[in-house]
């Protein structure tokens, strides 16, 4: 949808016209570091407007959050280690497994 366009000031309209444009398609929703129970309230109460296979995604640090809103299954996810750090930025930014430790220490 980047690029498309979605230049409404109002959240409401906003929301009408994303659920215009994703009704019946398959999607993938990341909801990212949600903290209030009305973030996830604008979506509505049912996602019944995404297509078959769809799935939401809720990233918080609020389990009570998530049980409110009647989420089935929860899965915590441990913090990276730095060395796993390193090796996902390296892979990621550079495309590479390995880089020259004296470049890394310089960045």
């Amino acid at each position: 949808m980047q690029g498309e366009g979605l230049n409404t000031k109002s959240s409401h309209r906003c929301l009408k016209a994303i659920k215009a444009r994703l009704r019946n398609k398959k999607v993938l929703l990341v909801a990212n570091d949600v903290d209030k129970i009305e973030q996830l309230e604008a979506l509505g109460e049912e996602f019944s407007w995404f297509g078959h296979g769809s799935r939401v995604v809720i990233t918080t640090q609020d389990r009570q959050l998530l049980s409110s809103w009647g989420v089935k299954s929860v899965y915590e996810v441990e913090l990276l280690k730095c060395y796993e750090v390193r090796k996902l930025f390296r892979s990621e930014a550079f495309k590479q497994r390995e880089v020259d430790p004296v470049g890394l220490e310089q960045s």
